[in-house]
């Protein structure tokens, strides 16, 4: 497949300002994919070489991406540099370099997908002395070989800019229709049994990708083996499953009334969240799905020497930070002084702990709470309270290794009274399970619901929300970003609509720090899955989650999140909201506090201030 092919349709996504023309487009760019490559295009669409889990980035930086243009083209440095500045984009800047350059230098042989592939795999592993010149030499290639379209995308692509707004969710539409020879239509359009098929092949999609978290190799066999092969895709151990999400309600009664009656009650650690896959050797991912393995050598080692026997498993747990002298909880802030660490932890995440380092300084403690997989064994659709007792079979704990605290509960004032004890020690709040539920795997339902003191003091609970933009600072503020637009996520189609703009919480010494932190993510013009009608300074690619708290919600004109649901001309709005000092980043930006949770707490609270039943 010509790379030519490729880079016209890309361009033709980029073109595309609705989600029914990206689903369509991605139909298109299938059909046009020979099978053997559909799992290598379809990483690309997505700016990378492999599923995230497998943790491998192109990580070429601009700068390096400039002096390949500048080497191989014969053009200056400060040429470049002054074209990105004016375009505002390095892949355009590149297209133009391209463009102007006095004669062709093809190597007489057009890019071919393949070898585009495993040039990015060549410059990907390289590492080391001399990785840097490997980059530029294997970049320079591609370059010497590029028409000026097939180079702004190169550039894009080997500099993580890419950015097409192909969300998950169009990926998985786009599967669907074209597994049932469908094109891309409102599903309003469709006749009943028709709605019902395309529901049924999304379903199996969504089903797949939440337990393989690989969405071209779902693609790849869908398109080999049809739905049927789809549906067999399991659980494999190394392989992270999409994590259940909780629910949350204003009142225990409800919590309770939603369980059945009786709940399975725990205490709520604020800590990371772990998926621990054990067997011949451990991995661990994070909430992100990312193997965070090398960052907790030391929770490696605790679950190996915990575990019973040589028995295989996959079980999720909340790591947190404990006092090395006197064992208790600390707060999730020292925590995450642990993630992305490479520096100062010994061992390569499987091997013994043998020097003071940073695991000695912040020790972890991992409290399990589920089990998904048992010796080859999907347990998921067994109820909780069994697998629970398998979880418990599993493990002799230690120091760093233990259970969950969890009781069950037939009683609404058996849980407030438990509730009302792990807050007085510090808890942030509860988590109640129905027992009799399976595992959900990427589904936020009500057999999990979280419920937090803050609840009962009447303040709106945390949301963890999208950063889309940012606004200068003024007066003592000036030189610095002094602001945040903030969105939260359409559960339907994965944009990101503005709920509120944030100023509060911050020290100085982050507020100085927050253009870096996004100066990677700054875009020239609104980026394409951003819905908002609030225009910041600084455009910011939706990439990094913030955790605010806020006085209430409220409907607001000037926000588009669940825009019409409540009122024609409003959507909702966090209210005076404030930084809580916490960066989620352990969540992507698609698990970020949806429209309909935003939804529901609204209405929970018109239903409380009006004095019926929450």
């Amino acid at each position: 497949m010509e790379f030519r092919v490729l880079a016209e349709h890309f361009e033709r996504l980029e073109k595309a300002s609705k989600r029914l023309e990206l689903t369509a487009g991605v139909i298109a760019l299938l059909k046009a994919t020979p099978r053997s490559l559909v799992d290598k295009v379809l990483y690309m669409t997505q700016g990378r070489l492999y599923p995230d889990f497998v943790g491998v980035e192109l990580g070429v930086a601009e700068k390096l991406a400039v002096r390949a243009l500048s080497k191989t083209l014969g053009v200056a440095e400060e040429e470049v540099v002054a074209l990105q500045k004016k375009l505002g984009d390095i892949g355009t800047a590149a297209e133009e370099v391209l463009k102007k350059r006095r004669q062709k230098t093809f190597g007489g042989e057009s890019l071919t997908v393949e070898h585009v592939y495993e040039t990015f795999e060549k410059i990907a592993k390289s590492t080391g002395t001399g990785s840097q010149e490997a980059k530029l030499r294997f970049l320079g290639e591609l370059l010497h070989n590029a028409s000026p379209l097939e180079g702004r995308y190169l550039v894009r692509l080997v500099s993580g800019k890419l950015r097409l707004g192909v969300a998950d969710q169009t990926l998985l539409e786009a599967l669907a229709l074209y597994e049932a020879n469908r094109e891309a239509t409102s599903v309003v359009d469709l006749e009943a049994k028709d709605r019902q098929e395309r529901e049924e092949a999304k379903r199996a999609v969504e089903k797949a990708m939440e337990v393989t978290s690989d969405i071209a190799l779902v693609a790849k066999t869908l398109i080999d083996g049809g739905l049927a092969a789809v549906k067999r895709l399991k659980v494999k151990l190394g392989v992270p499953i999409r994590p259940m999400l909780a629910e949350r309600t204003e009142t225990l009664e409800e919590a309770m009334e939603r369980m059945g009656g009786v709940a399975q009650v725990e205490y709520k650690y604020d800590g990371l969240r772990i998926q621990a896959h054990v067997g011949d050797k451990v991995d661990l991912f994070s909430r992100r799905l990312e193997r965070i393995t090398g960052q907790f050598p030391d929770v490696v080692e605790a679950l190996e020497s915990a575990r019973r026997g040589k028995k295989s498993f996959i079980v999720e747990g909340e790591a947190v930070a404990v006092d090395p002298k006197t064992g208790r909880i600390r707060p999730f802030q020292e925590l995450a002084t642990r993630r992305g660490r490479k520096y100062g932890l010994t061992g390569d995440g499987q091997g013994k702990l043998t020097d003071i380092d940073y695991t000695k300084k912040v020790p972890v403690r991992l409290f399990l709470f589920d089990a998904l997989y048992h010796d080859g064994q999907e347990i998921m659709d067994e109820p909780l309270r069994h697998r629970r007792k398998r979880l418990e079979g599993l493990f002799k704990e230690n120091d760093h290794v233990v259970m969950a605290e969890a009781q069950e509960f037939d009683a609404v004032k058996d849980v407030e009274r438990y509730f009302d004890k792990v807050t007085s020690m510090g808890a942030e709040g509860i988590m109640l399970k129905n027992p009799a539920s399976a595992y959900q795997a990427g589904n936020r339902g009500w057999a999990w619901i979280k419920f937090k003191a803050d609840y009962q003091e009447g303040a709106v609970d945390s949301f963890d929300l999208a950063v889309v933009g940012a606004y200068w600072g003024q007066g003592r503020r000036s030189g610095w970003y002094g602001g945040l637009l903030l969105a939260a996520v359409n559960e339907k189609t994965g944009e990101y609509e503005a709920v509120t703009r944030l100023a509060t919480g911050f020290d100085d010494a982050t507020l100085m720090g927050l253009e870096e932190r996004f100066r990677p993510f700054v875009s020239k013009s609104k980026p394409k899955r951003v819905v908002s009608e609030e225009e910041p300074d600084v455009w910011i690619e939706p990439k990094v989650v913030v955790e605010v708290v806020g006085a209430e919600l409220t409907l607001s004109p000037r926000y588009t999140v669940a825009r019409g649901v409540f009122r024609p001309d409003a959507g909702l709005s966090v209210r005076f909201p404030r930084f809580t000092g916490r960066w989620r980043d352990d969540k992507k930006p698609e698990q970020a506090t949806t429209d309909k949770e935003l939804v529901k707490f609204y209405k929970m609270r018109l239903e409380a201030s009006a004095g019926k039943p929450a």
